[in-house]
């Protein structure tokens, strides 16, 4: 009798390498990296700039940018728990001990030199100026306030194109008057604001007699030595 074979056979033959194939070719594809379960991701050779996702000993999640490759002081991006919201701050590298950095929290901004000088933005102030564990001078901004935490520079050591001299000077002896100059010719003209302590205790009329853009002239009525202190602003 003879074999009769289905009309399809061909088709499925056919049909059953097509799918050894694929079997084949799926065992060895590899799978796509979308997924990274532990360690950290390097991308870049080593000696060279490199981007290091979440590397060792990170408590949160971090990116490392390294333009040398070394892995020894690069630039840090990360992503801290913050109240509600997760907060992004970026470090510099360290040079002599100093590291900088970006604070961006929800409502708020800093910024440190990681030597004293500083910067903030936040809800309901925002402050700036130099702070470190010894001294600081700073100004802080309010919604209906500006106040300077510090001192001012002596006006003796000042250049020519500085906006405000502020200082103090005595002057002894039995004198009237007196002229006092500023550290140098100033860029532009200058406007003296003056006031006068009597060392003799009583009251007495004074005034400016001369300004220049090198030095003002101030005379008092009574011989007496006195104490100057002394505002000038550049026009």
């Amino acid at each position: 009798m003879a074999v009769v074979y289905p009309d399809d056979v061909l088709k499925r033959v056919r049909a059953l390498e097509l799918g050894q194939q694929q079997l084949f070719t799926s065992i060895n594809t590899k799978p796509a990296f979308n997924r990274v379960e532990s360690g950290p991701l390097v991308v870049g050779r080593v000696g060279t700039r490199q981007i290091t996702l979440n590397p060792d000993g990170a408590l949160n999640p971090e990116i490392w940018l390294d333009p040398d490759g070394t892995g020894t002081n690069p630039t840090r991006v990360v992503a801290e728990s913050g109240t509600g919201q997760a907060v992004l701050k970026l470090y510099s590298g360290t040079s002599g001990g100093v590291q900088s950095s970006l604070t961006l929290d929800a409502g708020q901004v800093s910024m440190t030199s990681g030597a004293g000088s500083f910067a903030y933005w936040g809800h309901d102030e925002s402050r700036f100026g130099y702070n470190d564990s010894t001294s600081g001078n700073w100004f802080r901004f309010g919604p209906n306030i500006c106040r300077h935490n510090g001192a001012w520079d002596d006006f003796a050591s000042l250049g020519p194109n500085t906006g405000l001299l502020w200082g103090s000077i005595t002057i002894g002896g039995s004198s009237t008057s007196a002229t006092v100059g500023y550290p140098s010719v100033m860029a532009s003209n200058m406007g003296p604001i003056v006031s006068l302590r009597n060392g003799g205790g009583v009251s007495m009329a004074w005034c400016i007699t001369a300004s220049s853009a090198s030095s003002y002239s101030v005379a008092w009525a009574t011989s007496v030595s006195v104490a100057l202190y002394q505002c000038a602003f550049r026009h």
